[in-house]
C-alpha cells in the first residue's frame, strides 16, 4: 500500500508538473500573440514634407508602409524611395518586427532612390492614376482592378448632415417621381439614379495632357548618357514642355513637336518627383492638384485602393474618352503580372494555393497572414485569368486544337481555357464520378462581350 500510495503521489507530481509546465506554456504563447498583435507607432520623416507618426503592426510588411505613404496626401508624389532606419535599408519583403532595432517611437526616414526605366514608367502611371483618382471611369471599366463603391454615396452625406432640428422636420420633402409607386408603369424606369456619379460637377482638370511624347523610347545614343523615358505636357496656359526622365529625376528638354533636342534648357530644375516639376511649371496644375487632393481626401478609401476582389458593374453610362497615351501603352502591357509572360517564371496556382493552405494557424497572427496569403494568391489568379480570358476572346491566344472556333482549347501559363457551352455538353454526356479528394479550387467563369470561358 506504501508503495501504491508513492507511486500515486509522484504521478500526481510528475501530473502536476506537467500541467504547470503546460499553463506556463499557454500563458507564454497568449504573452506572445499580445506582444506580436500590439500595434506600435513610428514616426516618419519624409524629404519634402513635415514628419508624421504612423501606427503599424509587428507582422506587416515594410513593402506596406511604402503603399500607405504612396496614398497618403502629404507623400503621394513620391514613389521612387526606401526606408532607413538608423542608418540601415530595410528590406521591402520583411517583416517588421524581423527589423533589428525597430520599436515603438523609432524615426524611418524617406531616401529618395534613383530611377530605373521600370520605376519612371511606374512613377508616370502613379501620377496618371492620381490626376484620374476621383473619376469612376476605371471602376465602371473594370481597369487596374478598380471596383464601383457606394458607401460615399449612401453613408458619407449622411455622415456630413447635421442632426435635424424641428425646422428641418416641419421642410417638406418632394421625393422623386421615379421612386413613386405606378411610375414605371407607362415608361421605362430611368437607371441614372442607380450610379454613384459626383454631384459636383465634372472633377478637377489639372493638366490639358500628359503623355508620352512622340520622340519616346530614346534612341540607344541618348539610353547611354542616362535618359530613360520622354514626356509630352501641355499646361491650363496653352503652353508645351517636352520632359525627360533620367535616374535623377525629371527636367525640361529643348525638344518641340517638330525637333528632337534632349539637351536640357538653361537653368533646367531637375526634379525626383514629376508632380514637383509640374507645380513649377504650371500655376494652374499647382492650384487645381490641391483641390484634387482635398477631393480624393474626402472619398472613403474603399473608392480610391483598387480592392483584390473585383466587382464589375453589368450596367454603365456613356463617359467622355479622351486621347491618353498612358492608357494606350497599359492597354499592351501587363504591368500586374509581368511573370507570366517571362519564361520559367510561370506561378503554379495549385501548389500557391495549396502552400498557403498549410501555413501555421495556432497563432491569431498565423492566423491572419494564412488568410491573407489564400485571398491574395485566389485574387492573383482570377484577375490573371481574366485578363487571359479577354485574350483569348480577343485571339490572340492561338488554340491548341485545330477545330471549329465553338471547341477551341487555348493555354495560357498553366490556365487552360474552353468555352462554357462545349464544357456543359461534356459534363452532360458523362457521368459523374464520386471523387471525394478532388478538390477544383482555382476554377472561374469569365464572360466578356457574352462569350464565357
Amino acid at each position: 500500500m506504501v508503495d501504491i500510495d508513492l507511486n500515486e503521489t509522484s504521478d500526481n507530481k510528475v501530473t502536476a508538473v506537467t500541467n504547470g509546465d503546460l499553463s506556463k506554456g499557454d500563458s507564454l504563447s497568449k504573452s506572445e500573440d499580445v506582444q506580436d498583435e500590439t500595434p506600435y507607432t513610428v514616426k516618419i520623416i519624409p524629404t519634402h514634407s513635415d514628419p508624421f507618426e504612423l501606427q503599424v503592426s509587428s507582422f506587416e510588411l515594410v513593402q506596406e508602409i511604402h503603399r500607405v505613404l504612396m496614398d497618403r496626401e502629404e507623400t503621394c508624389s513620391c514613389t521612387c524611395f526606401s526606408l532607413v532606419l538608423n542608418g540601415q535599408t530595410l528590406d521591402m519583403f520583411a517583416e517588421l518586427k524581423s527589423v533589428d532595432g525597430l520599436a515603438d517611437g523609432v524615426e524611418l526616414k524617406v531616401v529618395e532612390e534613383r530611377y530605373s526605366v521600370r520605376e519612371a514608367k511606374n512613377h508616370v502611371r502613379h501620377i496618371h492614376d492620381l490626376l484620374h483618382s476621383v473619376e469612376p471611369n476605371d471602376a465602371y471599366a473594370g481597369r487596374e482592378q478598380m471596383s464601383l463603391s457606394f458607401v460615399n454615396s449612401v453613408a458619407g452625406e449622411l455622415e456630413r448632415k447635421h442632426f435635424p432640428t424641428r425646422l428641418d422636420m416641419r421642410i417638406d420633402f418632394i421625393p422623386p417621381e421615379y421612386v413613386m409607386p405606378g411610375f414605371g408603369a407607362n415608361t421605362n424606369l430611368p437607371l441614372l439614379p442607380l450610379h454613384p456619379l459626383d454631384r459636383d460637377g465634372k472633377p478637377v482638370k489639372c493638366v490639358r495632357q500628359l503623355n508620352y511624347s512622340n520622340w519616346n523610347p530614346p534612341p540607344p545614343a541618348r539610353r547611354l548618357l542616362g535618359d530613360l523615358i520622354y514626356l509630352f505636357f501641355h499646361t491650363l496656359e496653352d503652353k508645351k514642355y517636352h520632359i525627360t526622365a533620367c535616374p535623377r529625376g525629371f527636367y525640361v528638354n529643348m525638344s518641340t513637336d517638330d525637333q528632337f533636342n534632349p539637351h536640357p534648357i538653361q537653368h533646367a530644375y531637375v526634379a525626383h518627383s514629376l508632380i514637383d516639376l509640374l507645380r513649377q511649371l504650371s500655376p494652374g496644375f499647382k492650384r487645381n492638384f490641391e483641390s484634387l487632393l482635398k477631393n480624393r481626401a474626402a472619398k472613403h478609401p474603399f473608392e480610391r485602393v483598387p480592392t483584390p476582389y473585383q466587382v464589375h458593374s453589368w450596367l454603365a453610362p456613356l463617359v467622355e474618352h479622351s486621347p491618353d497615351s498612358v492608357r494606350k501603352e497599359e492597354a499592351f502591357s501587363s504591368r500586374m503580372a509581368c511573370e507570366e509572360n517571362l519564361p520559367g517564371q510561370t506561378r503554379d496556382w495549385n501548389e500557391e494555393l495549396q502552400v498557403t493552405r498549410e501555413l501555421p494557424q495556432t497563432r491569431l497572427t498565423e492566423r491572419l497572414l494564412r488568410d491573407r496569403a489564400i485571398f491574395k494568391s485566389n485574387s492573383d489568379f482570377v484577375a490573371a485569368a481574366t485578363r487571359a480570358a479577354v485574350s483569348v476572346v480577343n485571339g490572340d491566344i492561338m488554340a491548341i486544337n485545330q477545330e471549329k472556333h465553338v471547341n477551341n482549347k487555348c493555354l495560357y501559363g498553366i490556365i487552360c481555357f474552353s468555352h462554357l457551352d462545349l464544357m456543359l455538353k461534356i459534363i452532360t454526356n458523362i457521368s459523374v464520378v464520386n471523387m471525394p479528394h478532388m478538390l477544383p479550387h482555382l476554377v472561374i467563369c469569365v464572360e466578356y462581350v457574352h462569350i464565357r470561358c
